[in-house]
């Protein structure tokens, strides 16, 4: 029999190398194009090369309206170009732990995947391999993938609903908005901000376009904007009258409301640095005309603009981690924190830990938020290295504590209550995990990441109706949403018996929920007859330590409540050849072992 050859470079192997190399240090601190990569090398996987265009990548990864036009907007090209770089230098480095290389060649999106060989190729030589073709098994694959892409146009459609006419506004928007910052700067003259301050953002009438009755929605936007923006905690937030002269801030943010027929349709957002006049940041946000209609509008669409701006890796969390003084420490210390909240590694975890247990013990600012955090850490740490269904809430009592003080020395902080329900969760308390969630929502409906926790825990729970309509807020909110947020999606499809759908959401999951994520996979293409990829996909599952010392479907139950999604995923498990000794451990109901936004 020949040696290794190209044919052994198999979807889950190359699954594999991708999830090594998305929690490397450069692509952890860089969503976007983490989400480029993995989106490419997914579609490569599942055969529908075809659909890797500018267009597909620029919509589904880049957010852009389905008005996109490549030819005049050079997202795409921009980012592969970074993208090609930094997967240069990830492979150049010695300790590259992967000897499978993912190259996306120059004059297309589509990834190739080709072996290095580790005698005649040193660690750090430049990339040479000849690409690999799919294997058969992908082939066979891509026929019954193909029947799917009706859903994923539906999901594409759904998440960028905006009105035929928005490419129309924008224009008009901008425009109007120029003459309106230039006009309102003219008061405006430059501070900088003491050391160890907030930034300071100043929230500025938004201007009119059409109807002039629309002030009474502007209005309400405007003080909805400022109140979320304060419950974040770390930013000074003030409101600037119309009329008056602006104060000498940070960052100002405002812009213009587009009506038509009397109804908002549309809001174009600018973040602008007040002393040098320049525009940093810029989002268009468009009303369905239901919702144009109902008098919340202004609450939902602030909740969308403030999350955006706010939260994580938005202009003024990243204008805020700029800042050179104990202040700016502080919040590259909760961006590191955040960054774990998304990869949930060691490595992660670690570098988050070790900042924010400097800011905490040396009470630099924002040390409660670092204080809380830190329960949440210790809580998946404890989690994530005895994966024997011993930690329950007891194990995790300290944790629940130490949360519980943060909340009674800021009770009105979200970011407290959303640290207490994450440790709640993980001791397998899910219905007072559910409760903390939504209490942290309340306090600020601008939290992407409770929202995000709180649609995966109640998908866990079975509750998939509820799970689906926060889990299209969190991904539509957040700048860089969890990849374990996709397994609310597959639990779903998995439970209703869709398991072709239900590998493809998997699959997106699996580089942070890498337990449950793989059963699903396995067991969905098991009970689907797709024998050779059941047995490929089981043998990294044998592999996994919760597997190997608790068994797949125990460990499962620590995350996963619904029994039907535990039947069909242990008739799949055996119908792949699971052997029986690593089914189940113990009772068959379970010990609650954590919460998959803990890393399962």
């Amino acid at each position: 029999m020949d040696g290794p050859g190209p044919a052994l470079i198999t979807p889950c192997a190359v699954r594999a190398a991708l999830s090594d190399l998305l929690q490397s240090e450069d692509f952890a601190r860089s969503p976007q194009l983490s989400n480029f990569l993995r989106y490419v090398v997914e579609k490569s996987l599942s055969g529908d090369d075809a659909s890797i265009k500018a267009y597909s990548i620029a919509v589904d990864v880049f957010g852009r309206p389905e008005s996109f036009d490549p030819q005049s907007d050079p997202i795409v090209r921009v980012q592969a170009r970074r993208l090609r770089d930094m997967l240069d230098r990830y492979y150049a480095a010695a300790d590259c732990p992967s000897d499978i290389v993912i190259t996306i060649p120059v004059g297309g999106y589509t990834p190739a995947f080709s072996r290095r060989d580790p005698i005649t190729e040193p660690r750090t030589a430049g990339m040479t391999a000849e690409p690999v073709g799919q294997p058969e098994m992908l082939r066979a694959r891509d026929a019954a993938r193909r029947t799917d892409s009706r859903d994923h146009a539906v999901r594409r459609h759904l998440r960028h609903k905006w009105p035929k006419m928005a490419a129309a506004i924008v224009v008009v928007v901008l425009m109007a908005v120029a003459g309106y910052w230039a006009w309102s700067m003219n008061t405006v003259q430059p501070s900088a901000s003491g050391p160890g301050q907030k930034l300071h953002v100043a929230v500025d009438p938004f201007t009119i376009s059409g109807d002039r009755s629309g002030v009474g929605f502007n209005e309400v936007l405007r003080l909805e904007l400022a109140s979320l923006l304060s419950r974040f905690g770390i930013y000074e937030v003030s409101i600037r009258a119309s009329g008056r002269s602006a104060q000498a801030v940070g960052l100002r943010l405002g812009g213009l409301v587009k009506y038509q027929d009397g109804t908002p349709v549309g809001v174009t957002a600018f973040v602008m640095e007040a002393p040098t006049r320049s525009i940093i940041w810029s989002g268009f946000f468009a009303m369905p005309d239901t919702l144009a209609e109902r008098s919340g509008a202004s609450s939902a669409v602030g909740r969308e603009i403030a999350a955006q701006v706010g939260g994580a890796n938005g202009p003024l969390r990243l204008r805020a981690a700029g800042a050179q003084d104990s202040y700016g420490t502080a919040v590259r210390c909760l961006d590191a924190f955040d960054r774990f909240r998304i990869q949930l590694t060691i490595e992660t975890e670690t570098s988050a830990r070790t900042c924010l247990d400097q800011v905490a013990n040396a009470q630099l600012p924002l040390d409660a938020f670092a204080k809380s955090a830190g329960a949440f850490m210790d809580a998946w740490r404890m989690v994530h290295e005895r994966p024997t269904g011993e930690v329950g809430l007891m194990t995790l009592a300290v944790q629940v504590d130490e949360a519980r003080d943060a909340i009674r020395a800021d009770p009105d902080q979200s970011f407290h209550h959303e640290q207490l329900a994450a440790v709640l969760a993980l001791g397998g308390a899910t219905e007072s995990s559910i409760v903390a969630f939504n209490h942290a929502r309340s306090l600020n409906p601008a939290n992407a990441v409770a929202t995000a926790s709180l649609a995966q825990t109640l998908a866990m729970a079975g509750r998939y109706e509820d799970s689906a309509l926060l889990a299209d807020e969190a991904r539509r909110f957040s700048n860089a949403p969890p990849d374990w947020l996709y397994l609310a999606e597959a639990t779903e499809r998995f439970a209703h018996g869709r398991y072709e759908e239900a590998m493809e959401a998997a699959m997106m999951a699996r580089y942070s929920s890498k337990l449950v994520a793989s059963i699903i996979i396995t067991a969905s293409a098991a009970l689907l007859g797709r024998d050779e990829m059941a047995a490929e996909c089981l043998q990294l599952l044998i592999a996994d330590d919760a597997v190997i010392k608790l068994g797949a479907l125990t460990a499962m139950s620590g995350y996963i409540k619904d029994r039907s999604v535990l039947e069909a995923a242990e008739k799949g498990l055996v119908r792949a050849g699971l052997p029986a000794r690593l089914l189940w451990q113990g009772e068959r109901s379970g010990t609650p072992v954590g919460s998959v936004s803990a890393g399962s």
